[in-house]
C-alpha cells in the first residue's frame, strides 16, 4: 500500500472518498454496536485523531499497540471484556449479516466462530495430463477452498486460551487442531485493501457494500 500507508494508517486510507475505518463502523452501528476498543497499530496516533471528531455517541477506547501481533491486540482489549465479543480486521470490508453471524456463533456452541469466504484464484488454472497436453483451462475459478476474511465471534474463555500461544494464527491452529472452531460461510460482498491493485478493486465494488439497514 505504500506510499499511501507511509503517513496514515491502513485502516484510514480511502475509499471513493471515505476511510476504510467508517465503513466498517457505519457497518458495525447499523447492527446496534455501541462499544468498541480499537487497538491501532502503525500511525496510531492518526487513529485516535479520527475518533476525536468521529462516533463521538458510543464508547469508543485507542489503545496504541505498535506492531504487536493481534493476538497481543486482542489480550490487551480483551481486559475490559466480560462476555462474548467480535473481532474485525481494520482492512477488510464484508457485508455480513452480524445478526446471523452472532446467531451462528451461539448455535454452533465453539470457541469461535470465523467468517470464510471463497477463494478465487487469481490466475487462469489448466489441467494437464502426463503428455503434457492440456485437458482444460479455466480463468481464475473459484476454488473449493475458503478464506478467513477477519470477522470472528468469540466466547469470552477463548481469552485464556489465547494467553498460551505467541500469534493468532498459532492459535487458530492450536483451536483448529482442537475442534474448537466453527466456519461462517459469506458469499456477499467481500473487500480487503492489501495493495494499490485492490484498492483500485476495491473503489469499484465499494456501491456494492450497503451499510445502510
Amino acid at each position: 500500500m505504500r506510499p499511501l500507508t507511509e503517513s496514515i494508517p491502513k485502516p484510514l486510507v480511502n475509499i471513493a472518498g471515505k476511510p476504510i475505518l467508517k465503513y466498517l463502523m457505519d457497518h458495525l452501528v447499523s447492527y446496534g454496536v455501541k462499544r468498541f476498543y480499537i487497538a491501532a497499530g502503525h500511525e496510531g496516533d492518526k487513529i485516535v485523531d479520527f475518533f476525536k471528531s468521529n462516533y463521538l455517541d458510543y464508547s469508543v477506547s485507542v489503545s496504541n499497540m505498535g506492531e504487536a501481533d493481534i493476538l497481543q491486540r486482542i489480550l490487551a482489549c480483551g481486559e475490559n471484556i466480560n462476555s462474548d465479543f467480535s473481532v474485525y480486521y481494520g482492512d477488510t470490508l464484508a457485508n455480513i449479516d452480524l445478526n446471523d453471524l452472532y446467531a451462528a456463533h451461539c448455535s454452533c456452541g465453539n470457541m469461535g466462530t470465523v467468517a470464510l469466504y471463497p477463494l478465487t484464484s487469481e490466475f487462469g488454472l489448466c489441467k494437464v495430463n502426463a503428455n503434457n497436453k492440456i485437458q482444460s483451462f479455466t480463468e481464475k475459478p473459484t476454488l473449493d477452498y475458503w478464506i478467513n476474511i477477519g470477522y470472528f465471534f468469540y466466547k469470552r474463555s477463548a481469552l485464556g486460551e489465547m494467553k498460551k500461544y505467541a500469534t493468532h494464527a498459532e492459535y487458530l491452529a492450536a483451536a483448529c487442531d482442537s475442534g474448537l472452531l466453527q466456519g461462517y460461510r459469506h458469499n456477499g460482498v467481500h473487500i480487503t485493501v492489501n495493495t494499490l491493485r485492490e484498492l483500485e478493486e476495491a473503489e469499484s465494488n465499494i456501491s456494492r457494500f450497503d451499510v445502510l439497514r
